[in-house]
C-alpha cells in the first residue's frame, strides 16, 4: 500500500498597503477635501504610519487641514498649530511645514516659537528668501540676531550683546565700520540708549532708506521723537509699526501712552475738542477696552450735542447721541435726548423707540440706586411722552399702558392720574377709569372736574345713586351749578324708573334726594305735580312755600313749579312762568326755556309771546341768532308751516348768516316742498358766495344737503 501524498498549502499573498480600501477611502476623503476623514482612514491601515509614503500623504493632510482652517472665520489657531506639529511630525524633513508652523506661532505673537520654527525651516533650505526675510523680521522684533548670516556679521553679534549690557558706547566702536542696513539700525539703538536722539533718529532713518524696515526700525524712531516732545511724528511712526503687526503690546501700549498724552493736551484747551475726539476714537480702536478713552468720548459728544442744539441743528446733535449710544448702548441720557429730539422732529415711532430703551435702563436702576426720586421722576416723564407719541399714531390701548406706568412712579400726580383716568373713560373702560378717578380724589378731595367726570362714569355703568353722591358734592361747592343740578335729578328720575309701580318709595326716594340737595328743583316740582294729582294741596303748597323761601330770586324754581301745574292749573302755571321773568328780568334763557315748555305743551300763542320777550332781552346779533335756531329747530317736525315763518325772518333779519338758508330748506323740504327747498339752498349759496367772509363749509354743506333733496336720499339730523 502506497503512501498518500500530502498536499502543500499555499501560502497566502500579503496584499500592499495601497491596495487596501482603507487606503482608496483616504485618498477619495483628501481628493474631496475631506482631510479629518483621509488621516483617520489612514491611519487604519495596518503598518502605514512606517511607510514613507503613507507617512507624507497623512503629513500632507494635516499640513491642509491646518490651511484651509486659517481661510475659516472662526479660526482656532491652538488647532492649526496642533495640526503643523502633526504634519512636521510625520514629515520633520520638509522645510515648508517648519515655516507654517513658525508663521502661526508669529501670528499669535510668540517670537520665541517663530524663531525657533523660522530657523529650523532655513536650515532645511537655506536659498529661500523667503524663509530667511521672516527671520530676520521676527529676530529684529525680539532683538536677537541670532540666526543671521554670523559669518559676515559677527560685529552685529557682538554688539546686540553689549547692547544687552547697557555698554552702548562699546558696541558703537564695534559697529562704526559696518555699512549694512541692520548696522545702522544697531547703532541708531546705541545712540538711543545714549540719549543722542538726533543722531539716532538718523541712523534709523538710513536703515529704513536700504530696506530694512519692521517694526523695531519703525518702533525705535519713535521712541526717539517722543522723547524729543515732537508727538506727532512718534505718533505717525509707531502707527506705521503698528501696522505691520497689530498684535505688538510694546507698539499699542506706546500709542495709547501718547494718545493720551495728546488727547489730555487738547481736552484743555480751548475749541480744540474736535481734535481730541479723533484721538480717543483711536485709542478704542487700539484697545476697546480703554474705559478712560470712552468715558472721554461720551463727554465730548454730550458737549458737542449741547453745542448743535443751542445752534438749532437737531440732526448733528441726534449724530451725536447715537454716536454715544455705539460706545455705551446703556447709556440712559443719550437715549432721554433721543427721545426728546425725534418728539420735537414730529417722528412719534422713532422717539418711542429710544424712550422704551430709556425706561428699561431706568426701571433696573430704581432698584439699586440711593436716588430712587430722581429716577421716578425720570420714569414718569418717559411714560408720559410714550403715552402721548402712542396716541398721536392711534395706539390707544399702549398709550393706557404708558400712562399706567407713568402712573405707577407718581401715584399723588393728580393730573397724571386724572388723565389716564379720562383716557380709559374715552375706551369705554369705566371701572378702570373710575380706579383712576377715585385715586385722584384722594389728592384733591373736592375737585370738581374729577367728581363731574366720576359721575359720569356711574351714569354709564347705570349706578346712578353713585353718580348722584358725586353730583351732590359739586352742589355743595357750586350750588348754583344749573348743569349739575339737572344731572342730580335726573340721576334720581332715573333711579325711581325702578318703582313706578310702588308709588310711596318712588316718593321717598325724591324726598330724600331733594332734602339732600334742596336747590334739586325739578325734584321739587316732580313732588308737587305728584302731591297735586294725588289731591293733597297741602303738601304740594308746603314744598312750595318751602322752596320759594328758600330761593326767592330763583327763576329755574319757578319755570319748574310752572311745568308741575302743566295740566293741573294753567293759571298758577303761567302764574309761574311771570314770577320767573320778575326774578330774571335780564337773560333771554328764561322766556326761552319757558317758550320751549310751551312748544312741547303745543301751545302756539304762548310760544310767540315767549319768543319775542327772549328777542327783547337779546344783547346782539349773536343772542338774536341763537334764539331763532333753538326755536326753529324745536318747532321743524311739527309746525314746519311755523318754522319756516320764523326762518324766513331770521333770513331777513341777517341775509349773510348762512344757518338761516339751511334752517328754510329743511322747513320747505318738511313741508313737502322740494323745490323751494332747493331754492332756497342755491339763493344762500349765491349770496355766500359773494360774502368776504370764510363761508366754504357751510357752501359745502349746503351743496350737499340740495344734492341729497334731488337724489330724495332724505336730510340728515338737523346739527347747528
Amino acid at each position: 500500500m502506497g503512501r498518500k501524498k500530502r498536499k502543500r498549502k499555499k501560502k497566502r499573498s500579503v496584499s500592499s498597503p495601497f491596495e487596501t480600501s482603507f487606503y482608496r477611502e483616504g485618498v477619495e476623503y483628501f481628493e474631496r477635501g475631506e482631510y479629518t476623514k483621509a488621516i483617520s482612514s489612514w491611519n487604519k491601515i495596518p503598518g502605514g504610519k512606517g511607510i514613507k509614503q503613507i507617512a507624507r500623504l497623512i503629513a500632507e493632510a494635516y499640513f491642509r487641514r491646518a490651511l484651509s482652517a486659517y481661510e475659516s472665520e472662526s479660526a482656532k489657531m491652538a488647532q492649526i498649530i496642533s495640526d503643523l506639529h502633526n504634519a512636521v511630525r510625520y514629515m520633520p524633513e520638509c522645510p515648508i511645514y517648519n515655516f507654517h508652523l513658525g508663521l502661526a506661532y508669529h501670528k499669535m505673537d510668540r517670537l520665541d516659537k517663530a524663531v525657533e520654527w523660522y530657523r529650523r525651516a532655513v536650515g532645511l533650505n537655506p536659498e529661500n528668501e523667503r524663509f530667511r526675510r521672516h527671520l530676520a523680521a521676527v529676530v529684529a522684533q525680539v532683538e536677537d540676531v541670532g540666526g543671521l548670516d554670523d559669518d559676515k556679521e559677527r560685529g552685529l553679534i557682538d554688539a546686540f550683546h553689549l547692547l544687552k549690557d547697557g555698554k552702548a558706547e562699546e558696541a558703537l566702536k564695534v559697529i562704526s565700520e559696518i555699512e549694512s542696513p541692520r548696522a545702522f539700525y544697531l547703532r541708531g539703538v546705541a545712540l538711543l540708549m545714549l540719549q543722542r536722539y538726533s543722531e539716532a533718529k538718523r541712523m534709523f532713518r538710513k536703515a529704513i532708506e536700504m530696506g530694512f524696515e519692521n517694526q523695531g526700525v519703525l518702533y525705535n524712531p519713535a521712541v526717539a521723537h517722543a522723547a524729543t516732545g515732537k508727538l506727532f511724528s512718534a505718533v505717525t511712526a509707531w502707527e506705521k509699526a503698528l501696522k505691520l503687526n497689530l498684535k505688538t503690546h510694546l507698539v499699542k501700549d506706546a500709542l495709547t501712552k501718547i494718545y493720551h498724552q495728546l488727547a489730555d493736551q487738547y481736552a484743555v484747551e480751548k475749541d480744540a475738542l474736535e481734535k481730541a475726539i479723533p484721538i480717543w476714537r483711536k485709542l478704542l480702536k487700539l484697545n476697546p477696552k480703554d474705559d478712560v478713552a470712552r468715558n472721554n468720548l461720551v463727554r465730548a459728544y454730550f458737549l458737542e450735542a449741547n453745542e448743535f442744539v443751542r445752534k438749532d441743528e437737531l440732526r448733528k446733535a441726534i449724530n451725536r447721541w447715537e454716536r454715544i449710544i455705539e460706545l455705551v448702548p446703556d447709556n440712559a441720557d443719550a437715549l432721554h435726548n433721543l427721545a426728546l429730539a425725534y418728539d420735537k422732529l414730529g417722528d412719534p415711532i422713532t422717539a418711542n423707540d429710544y424712550w422704551e430703551k430709556a425706561i428699561k435702563i431706568w426701571r433696573g436702576k430704581g432698584k439699586s440706586t440711593e436716588d430712587r426720586q430722581l429716577i421716578r421722576a425720570k420714569l414718569r416723564t418717559a411714560y408720559e411722552h410714550l403715552a402721548d407719541n402712542y396716541m398721536k399714531v392711534g395706539l390707544v390701548g399702549n398709550a393706557i399702558r404708558a400712562l399706567k406706568g407713568a402712573a405707577a412712579n407718581a401715584p399723588d400726580d393728580f393730573n397724571l392720574v386724572f388723565s389716564l383716568g379720562n383716557l380709559l373713560m374715552n375706551e369705554g373702560r369705566i371701572s378702570e377709569a373710575i380706579s383712576e378717578f377715585q385715586k385722584a380724589l384722594r389728592v384733591k378731595p373736592d375737585d370738581i372736574e374729577v367728581l363731574f367726570r366720576m359721575g359720569e362714569a356711574y351714569e354709564e355703568l347705570g349706578q346712578h345713586m353713585k353718580a348722584a353722591r358725586c353730583y351732590e358734592k359739586i352742589l355743595k361747592i357750586e350750588p348754583d351749578n344749573e348743569e349739575i343740578t339737572y344731572r342730580y335729578c335726573a340721576c334720581y328720575m332715573h333711579e325711581s324708573d325702578k318703582y313706578w309701580n310702588f308709588p310711596q318709595r318712588l316718593l321717598r326716594l325724591v324726598k330724600e334726594g331733594l332734602e339732600r340737595v334742596p336747590q334739586a328743583h325739578p325734584l321739587r316740582a316732580f313732588l308737587v305735580k305728584a302731591y297735586l294729582s294725588d289731591g293733597d294741596r297741602r303738601k304740594a303748597q308746603e314744598l312750595i312755600d318751602e322752596g320759594i323761601a328758600l330761593f326767592p330770586e330763583a327763576p329755574n324754581l319757578y319755570i319748574n313749579l310752572a311745568l308741575s301745574m302743566e295740566t293741573l292749573n294753567p293759571e298758577e302755571m303761567e302764574r309761574y312762568n311771570k314770577k320767573a321773568l320778575e326774578v330774571d328780568r335780564e337773560s333771554y334763557e328764561i322766556p326761552l326755556d319757558i317758550a320751549m315748555n310751551y312748544v312741547n305743551m303745543g301751545i302756539y300763542d304762548k310760544v310767540e309771546e315767549y319768543f319775542r320777550e327772549a328777542l327783547s332781552r337779546a344783547k346782539g346779533d349773536e343772542d338774536e341768532k341763537i334764539i331763532f335756531i333753538t326755536l326753529i329747530k324745536e318747532i321743524m317736525d311739527e309746525e314746519p308751516e311755523l318754522a319756516r315763518r320764523y326762518a324766513k325772518e331770521l333770513i331777513k333779519l341777517f341775509p349773510k348768516f348762512g344757518p338761516g338758508y339751511l334752517l328754510m330748506s329743511f322747513a320747505c323740504y318738511f313741508c313737502d316742498e322740494e323745490k323751494e327747498a332747493v331754492k332756497w339752498l342755491d339763493r344762500g349759496i349765491r349770496m355766500l358766495r359773494k360774502s368776504e367772509d370764510e363761508n366754504e363749509e357751510m357752501i359745502e354743506i349746503m351743496e350737499t344737503i340740495k344734492m341729497m333733496i334731488r337724489k330724495d336720499i332724505g336730510l340728515p339730523f338737523l346739527e347747528i
